[in-house]
């Protein structure tokens, strides 16, 4: 739950289609159509700043798990 909430606030969303319009590219792209949505996603270099969220998310997730063993250690 603490990991959602941060990511959410971190970006806005966690669905993919929000985070494609919202956040990477400012627009859907449908990947699954093989004659104009996939050929733009990778034109407009879709799989390099589609990296970008769960990048975000695993320097929260360590986070998460940092501040937890740093409470689990105690002063």
């Amino acid at each position: 739950r603490k990991f959602i909430s941060l990511l959410e606030k971190e970006i806005g969303t966690t669905k993919c289609h929000d985070i494609h319009k919202d956040v990477v590219f400012g627009r859907y792209y449908d990947v699954s159509d093989t004659k104009e949505g996939y050929p733009a996603f990778v034109k407009d270099k879709g799989f390099e700043k589609c990296a970008l969220p769960p990048g975000i998310g695993a320097r929260l997730a360590a986070q998460i798990i940092i501040e937890d063993m740093e409470k689990a250690k105690g002063p």
